[in-house]
Order: structure tokens, then C-alpha cells, then sequence
């Protein structure tokens, strides 16, 4: 039984490129927590996430559509207890109404907070007055708990502290769900916790934890970092869970979760560590058997972490009734009511769909032209909701079209008539235009290509290689500014990218 954690930076993306479905058949999970999913409410029943052989329970961000977001796939077969949304409890049931004719269902006219249900997981802590911070990140949708029979899962995010007052939400964030976790461990629960905790723990999680290869100094040291110190508290020496990836390699160098994609660094392994699976001790002892890191699986900036556990879920046909799932489970949503699919059916969506439709478009486009009747009755409403897909064509539908053109003799004047003498010049006239504009852009890359190879580019000094052209980006005086850098990746050691750096200069003749 495999148990994985990975933030996706997008699951839609990761459904349409193919990625899920790679990921799914060469690891074969059994549940999946997901961060930072960027999918609403409103495109559920599009990908149907709530499908018949996996229980899915999702948590979208209510207040910014398409951030954050978490989600928890587990096999439909595994029986669950309960499930609840946000670390503070205070979130509305809004659930519990959707379907009032079950009888399992809440019969309360208000909606209810979900610490106020029976389906809660419970162990909250005491109102305090920070609450309506901590409820404003549980509508963020950061965290997911669910739980089983021998132990609870919480898939959470945790807020990155890019200023002074994310900062206070991760540290409340965090601190909350130490809380938390404490009081279901003092209830003689196990405890298991994983997702992006963007905080790396120790220097040997960090490749660059004095930020000098990156140019960036700490103000302070890397030991002092207030959240860092706060995570530790939860899986540290003296915390009361574990991490498992270290319990089972406690010296592995460079193993990584997150790379900057802007920089090329995951080609030189130059990341961090802020990907984790956490459990109490008496739980890894007893039922974990391995942990590792898969580093070779794409689609994201960050990679899957995966935990190997002694078959602690046992088969249960009840829980297929979806009477039975808590109300949390997507099964229930109203948007995904007569969609569910199975999980095959979802991983079928790639990219090579898209390239399907726009090969499809081709053949109608030239039938179109050769004037045959059946073409002749197309509405003038297919013919302009036709137009864009007309124009992505390559040359070759453009140099097809102008051949019929050319080669068009009297055999088929007979079929002119069903043709309007305006409607069959607008179509040349198209075609024309199109050959035109296609003729324009090539001739247009030409110049450019030209003009850009006479100026000669630097190489860098640390590996005489040809450098890349950067634009400023960062607001400032210098924004919209050209500069070269190293072609290479940032990294360490001499693979990495050296430290040259030249401002762009169309006036400077040397180049």
C-alpha cells in the first residue's frame, strides 16, 4: 500500500499534458494528496474528480478562484470514517445541505459549523480571537483531514511567507496544526501528515541555506527562521511526529522536492526539501516499511514523496455505498452529480487530444473548396465559428487549397450553383489572404534572424559558452532592462552557472 504527496502546481494541467496518467501507472498509488491543485468548483464536472473507483476530497479556494487548493484520492475501496475541511473547524458545512432527502444528512435549517457536526473529525482547539485569521486560510483551502481506521491523514499547504503579514498566516497556520495534531495523538490516534510545507527543515534539505550561490544573504541565520523553528517543533527530536523520509535515509545528500523551473535548476539537482510525510513514531515502527523521493516523475516544479505501508486498510464492500462516505466527499458535490467516470477514463485527457481536434478541422476546411454539395449547406454560422481554426493551419492546407483553385475546371461548374458567387470569392479571397499573411511572417522571421545573428553574443567567462539574453522583471529602475547571464543552469560546482553578467547594449560594438 502506497501513500504519495505531491504538489502539482496545477492538477488540470497535470490531467490535459498526460502527467497523471504517467504517474498513475508506473507507481500505482493507493492514496494521493495533491497541493496547490488550482482548480474550482465550477470546472469539477468538466474533469470529474469524483470518480467511481477513487473517493476524493477536495478543498478549493473560496475567495481567489484558480490558488491554492489541496485534494485526497483514495481507493474507493478503503473505508473511511469522517472528513472534514480547514484546521480550524470554523468553516461553513455547506456540504450537509446539498442533499437534506438522506437521512444522515444534517436536518438543521442554519448551516452549521463542521466542530457543531457528528462528521467532524474532532480534537479542535478553543476559540481564540486570531480565529477569523485562521478561517480566512482554511478558505484558502490549505488543508483536508480525513480519517481512517487505524490513523488520520491530513494533506495540508502550508502559506509561503513572502512579506510581513504571510508570514503571520504561515506561523498561525503552522502553530494551529501543531495543536491540533497534538490533541489527536493525546487521544490515542495515529497521526499522519504530508504536503507542502514550504520550509525546508536542516541545511542538508537546502542547497543553498546561506543563499550565496543565489546571490541572496540571509539577513539572519538559516537556524533562526521563527516557522522554521515552529516546524521543527512537530517533527523534531523532541516533536511528536517523525519525518519519515529522514527515519529511513538520515545522511542522504542532494535529495530534493522543489526546483526553480525559471533557472533550469532541477537539471543540477539545485533545489530543497519542503516536501514532507510525517507520523508519529509507534505509527512508522509499526507500519511503515519505506519512503523515498521520486525525483524522475515530471510535471510540476516539485516531485512526488511516497511512503510504503504494511496493508493497514482492509477491503470493505460497505464503503463502496456512497451513502455511507462522509459529506465531504466529492461524490456528493452537485457538480459532479451523473458525471462520475472511472479513473481511466479521466487519464484518457492529454495533449494529444487537442492535436486531434486541429487535424480534424483540415479535411472539412478543404472539402469545403472542392464545392461538393454536401458542404454547400453548412450554415454561414459553422463557417465563421470555423474561421479561427482556418487560419492555425499549416502551409501545406494553404497550398492545397490554392492548388483546387487553380486546377478547377468546367466538370464542376454544374456544382457552382448551390454556390453564391459572393460566397465563393470571400472564399478565395480567405485563402488568399491566408497564403499572404503566412508568406508576411516568414519573410518578417527572416529579417529578424538576420539582424539578430550580426550582432555577435557574448560567452561567459567561467566555460567561454554562448550566454543568455535576461530582461529585468523585478520592479525597479532597472525593469525592462537586458542583461546576459550564463547559458547554464544555477547550480553548484562547475556545472552550474558561473557568475557572469553583462548589461545589454545595442550601442556597444565589441559584441
Amino acid at each position: 500500500m502506497r501513500l504519495f504527496t505531491w504538489n502539482v502546481n496545477g492538477l488540470e494541467s497535470l490531467l490535459r499534458k498526460g502527467y497523471f496518467a504517467d504517474f498513475v501507472n508506473r507507481t500505482s498509488p493507493d492514496i494521493i494528496c495533491f497541493q496547490e491543485t488550482k482548480i474550482s468548483r465550477r470546472k469539477l464536472a468538466r474533469w470529474s474528480v469524483a470518480t467511481k473507483d477513487w473517493n476524493c476530497f477536495l478543498s478549493v479556494c473560496k475567495t481567489n478562484e484558480g490558488y491554492s487548493g489541496v485534494a485526497t484520492f483514495c481507493l474507493s475501496h478503503f473505508p473511511l470514517i469522517k472528513a472534514e475541511e480547514g484546521i480550524s473547524g470554523f468553516l461553513s458545512a455547506e456540504c450537509l445541505s446539498w442533499n437534506p432527502s438522506r437521512s444522515w444528512f444534517c436536518s438543521q435549517r442554519e448551516t452549521p459549523n463542521w466542530r457543531e457536526t457528528t462528521y467532524s473529525v474532532g480534537y479542535h482547539f478553543e476559540a481564540r480571537e486570531d480565529i477569523g485569521l485562521l478561517t480566512k486560510l482554511d478558505k484558502e483551502g490549505r488543508c483536508a483531514i480525513v480519517e481512517f481506521p487505524y490513523f488520520i491523514l491530513f494533506n495540508v499547504y502550508v502559506p509561503f511567507d513572502s512579506s510581513d503579514e504571510t508570514f503571520e498566516y504561515k506561523y498561525l497556520f503552522i502553530q494551529s496544526l501543531l495543536k491540533r495534531i497534538k490533541m489527536a495523538l493525546e487521544s490515542g490516534k495515529n497521526v499522519v501528515l504530508c504536503g507542502d510545507f514550504n520550509c525546508a527543515r536542516e541545511r542538508i534539505d537546502h542547497c543553498d541555506p546561506e543563499g550565496v550561490i543565489q546571490n541572496k544573504p540571509r539577513n539572519s541565520s538559516f537556524e533562526s527562521d521563527p516557522c522554521r523553528q515552529l516546524f521543527n517543533e512537530i517533527c523534531g527530536c523532541k516533536g511528536p511526529l517523525v519525518d519519515v523520509f529522514r527515519y529511513f535515509h538520515p545522511e542522504r545528500l542532494d535529495a530534493y522536492t522543489c526546483w526553480n523551473n525559471q533557472t533550469g535548476a532541477r537539471k543540477t539537482n539545485f533545489g530543497t526539501r519542503i516536501d514532507y510525510i510525517l507520523a508519529n513514531r509507534a505509527f512508522v515502527e509499526s507500519f511503515v516499511t519505506d519512503c523515498d523521493i521520486l525525483s524522475d516523475i515530471y510535471g510540476s516544479d516539485h516531485c512526488p514523496v511516497y511512503i510504503e505501508l504494511r496493508n493497514v486498510l482492509p477491503v470493505s464492500q460497505d464503503s463502496l455505498h456512497v451513502e455511507r462516505l462522509p459529506p465531504f466527499c466529492c461524490r456528493h458535490f452537485p457538480d459532479s452529480l451523473g458525471s462520475q467516470q472511472s479513473l481511466k477514463d479521466v487519464m484518457k485527457v492529454s495533449i494529444n487530444a487537442n492535436c486531434s481536434k486541429i487535424m480534424e478541422s483540415g479535411p472539412h476546411f478543404v472539402g469545403a473548396i472542392s464545392f461538393k454539395r454536401t458542404a454547400v449547406t453548412v450554415r454561414s454560422s459553422t463557417v465563421a465559428s470555423q474561421e479561427t481554426e482556418r487560419y492555425s493551419q499549416e502551409d501545406k492546407y494553404g497550398a492545397t487549397l490554392l492548388s483546387r483553385k487553380r486546377t478547377f475546371d468546367h466538370s464542376t461548374c454544374n456544382e457552382m450553383d448551390a454556390f453564391s458567387n459572393e460566397e465563393y470569392y470571400a472564399t478565395v479571397r480567405d485563402s488568399e489572404n491566408y497564403l499572404h499573411s503566412t508568406k508576411y511572417q516568414k519573410a518578417k522571421e527572416d529579417w529578424r534572424k538576420l539582424f539578430q545573428n550580426r550582432q555577435r553574443v557574448p560567452l561567459c567567462t567561467g566555460h567561454n559558452e554562448p550566454c543568455l539574453l535576461r530582461v529585468v522583471k523585478k520592479k525597479g529602475p532597472n525593469l525592462g532592462r537586458k542583461f546576459y547571464v550564463c547559458g547554464r543552469p544555477i547550480g553548484k560546482g562547475k556545472e552550474g552557472r558561473c557568475k557572469f553578467f553583462l548589461w545589454y547594449d545595442k550601442q556597444d560594438t565589441r559584441y
